[in-house]
């Protein structure tokens, strides 16, 4: 087990990393940065008011999302309000915590305890979540695609597009199969919640996030709560669709800023950059995935040749929108109804 100075040395060895990154980046590209610099001065405010309350209309759909889930499981329903403020508290949870997630859903399945809903109930109302987003963006590739080939951006950018396609359509096959066969089910579980735990011991003095124990006891829920929902697939259209809108919205946001600079770029360009920056920062271990989703989103857009200072300068005022105007609110949420929990 990890004592409380390995745990000390493990966030001092993650910070440097991304210092010495950050830095080498700053050095690298100083031209860039500084052009970009200039683009953002020059923002056309009006579109960024615009988007303002696109960014809350996300957490609303996510909590009608939840909704959804709760009564395709014929589980206890709750307020879509509560729903909104724990969505936002959860978004806040996961952006300070390196956890891939798993702390909001922890966070979730203790809030919503008292609303009467199991925590395999929460686990699969928020796995759930994932995976629809996940698979409901292949209609945004399809989109990319067609766009990428008749706006002749380049190949590479289309292939990277295909390449993506093709990794949703495998994964939610080995999805639906994990989901099916309860022995895939629980080991696949097991291994992911060891791999959190493992993580989070380093970055937490030693203690798990999850455990052995509590994972058995979730599995076991958690699998009743997903055979009642495949169950009734009819019902899983209204939570496929409402992650659709999610995914519309987010990526028409992005795009919108590009628009607010000046610098409007091929809407296909703008599917395929937003797909490999969240997929990198699902797998960072860096809190809110700092760092890691800008290197990711910017390398994508100036492969697709969109300028680097105008890449840096979309992904920093995006990101500086999402998470300035979330977190606050994500804060006073998380504290009020961490007050419900303790």
């Amino acid at each position: 087990m990890y004592n409380e100075e390995q745990a000390m040395n493990m966030r001092r060895v993650l910070v440097l990393v991304g210092v010495v990154g950050i830095s080498l980046f700053v050095y690298l590209f100083w031209t860039d940065l500084v052009e970009a610099t200039r683009i953002i001065r020059g923002v056309q405010w009006q579109y960024i008011l615009v988007a303002v309350p696109i960014i809350f209309l996300v957490y609303l759909l996510y909590s009608a999302f939840y909704l959804s889930i709760l009564k395709t499981l014929d589980a206890s329903l709750v307020s879509i309000w509560r729903l909104y403020g724990l969505s936002l508290a959860s978004a806040f949870v996961n952006a300070i915590l390196p956890s891939a997630g798993a702390s909001g859903v922890s966070f979730l399945a203790a809030a919503l305890k008292r609303d009467g809903v199991s925590s395999g109930q929460t686990s699969f109302m928020q796995i759930a979540r994932y995976m629809a987003i996940y698979t409901s963006y292949t209609l945004l590739l399809v989109v990319a695609i067609i766009s990428l080939y008749m706006g002749d951006i380049g190949r590479l950018a289309t292939i990277i597009a295909i390449a993506i396609a093709i990794n949703i359509i495998i994964v939610t096959i080995l999805g639906i199969y994990i989901l099916y066969n309860k022995r895939a089910f629980n080991w696949f579980f097991r291994k992911l919640s060891k791999l959190i735990d493992s993580i989070a011991r380093r970055l937490r003095k030693g203690k798990d996030l999850i455990g052995i124990d509590r994972m058995e006891r979730l599995l076991n829920s958690f699998h009743d709560s997903a055979s009642e929902a495949i169950n009734q697939k009819i019902y899983l259209k209204q939570p496929f669709w409402l992650a659709f809108g999610v995914n519309l919205i987010e990526v028409s946001l992005l795009y919108l800023v590009f628009v607010a600079l000046g610098s409007p770029v091929s809407f296909g360009v703008v599917i395929i950059a937003f797909a490999v920056a969240n997929g990198a920062g699902i797998v960072t271990v860096i809190p809110g995935d700092v760092g890691v989703y800008e290197i990711a989103m910017v390398t994508i857009l100036s492969i697709s040749g969109v300028p680097l200072a105008v890449g840096i300068s979309a992904t920093l005022v995006y990101r500086v929108l999402h998470k300035g105007l979330v977190l606050p609110f994500g804060f006073y949420f998380y504290n009020r109804y961490l007050r419900e929990i303790t």
